[in-house]
């Protein structure tokens, strides 16, 4: 017997939380109703070896009904619903789970040939692209994008057009998770590792994607929630970078960084509707664009910076 404790729901994603006793979780993720393209879980997700560090582990999706994505967890909230809680509610130990989310990262990056994933490369970045190129979509993408347009130029646009094409980058491709991020990090409600969701969005294309993504919700959530304590969410992104290793290009990240926040600002338009604070944020769209154009975004988290934190 399993009782439902969570139901959250957008234009592109349903996802049901179930309570199976004994500290065990279902999170079932569906493609909501205007969701652009079907999940593409591959089956040789199921051969791949359990990769687990001792903060965190991944669950692999198992195919669940109505094209959805099942996983197996411990806990019912994601780390997302706890970052955007009061500031005196986020835990202290957010940074560890980060690190050993970087640590994850890391080894999924190296499993080997990411023809293995069928070659899929990351939706959001197409998704985007989409959009950036004709302003079409659902519910309020097309007003966002004539703002959009209007104040940030089509040269900037045409900019993050060709860091959305970098994101199928063959050279160099490694299976990625697709699109991290915190909403995808599940604690566990008792002592033990948290859960990192993999495969409905699972991709091939440069590591930096991954890690961009990430970095670039965590430097969001610093502009939107963290503004009383920036510091926090920095050394969020610290630890996520140090717990992955070498990073070959930094300044990539930064690019996917940028990309990132553009996406989720995209997706809220498109899949919830119109916010005055999609109008309010685009000058923090301009500059992040801006600055990490110019290489500088994700400076501070240099490995020289990292090591002397």
């Amino acid at each position: 017997m399993s009782d439902v404790v969570a139901q959250m729901e957008t234009g592109r994603m349903r996802t049901t939380v179930l309570d199976l006793g004994d500290g065990r979780y279902e999170w079932i993720r569906n493609p909501g109703r205007d969701c652009p393209e079907p999940f593409g879980i591959p089956r040789t997700t199921q051969s791949f070896p359990r990769i687990a560090v001792p903060a965190a582990e991944i669950a692999f999706a198992e195919l669940a009904p109505a094209d959805g994505a099942c996983y197996s967890v411990r806990g019912p909230k994601s780390l997302a619903e706890l970052l955007i809680g009061r500031p005196d509610d986020r835990p202290s130990w957010c940074a560890t789970v980060l690190r050993g989310v970087g640590e994850l990262l890391a080894v999924l990056h190296s499993l080997g040939d990411p023809d293995q994933v069928d070659g899929h490369t990351p939706i959001g970045p197409r998704r985007l692209r989409a959009w950036l190129r004709d302003g079409s979509g659902p519910r309020a993408a097309s007003r966002f994008h004539r703002v959009v347009a209007d104040l940030a130029g089509q040269q900037r646009l045409d900019l993050l057009t060709e860091w959305c094409d970098e994101s199928a980058a063959r050279q160099s491709a490694v299976v990625l998770h697709g699109r991290p991020g915190s909403g995808l990090v599940i604690p566990a409600s008792s002592p033990g590792p948290a859960h990192l969701l993999v495969g409905d969005e699972l991709a091939t294309g440069p590591s930096a994607v991954d890690l961009g993504y990430f970095a670039g919700e965590l430097l969001e959530l610093r502009h939107i929630v963290g503004q009383a304590d920036p510091a926090y969410f920095e050394e969020l992104i610290r630890a996520l970078l140090d717990g992955y290793g070498e990073v070959d290009d930094l300044q990539a990240v930064g690019r996917f960084a940028a990309t990132g926040i553009w996406n989720h600002l995209h997706d809220f338009s498109a899949y919830m509707g119109w916010n005055d604070d999609l109008q309010t944020n685009i000058p923090f769209l301009i500059d992040t664009l801006d600055t990490a154009a110019d290489g500088e975004l994700l400076n501070a988290f240099d490995d020289a910076s990292r090591a002397t934190a």
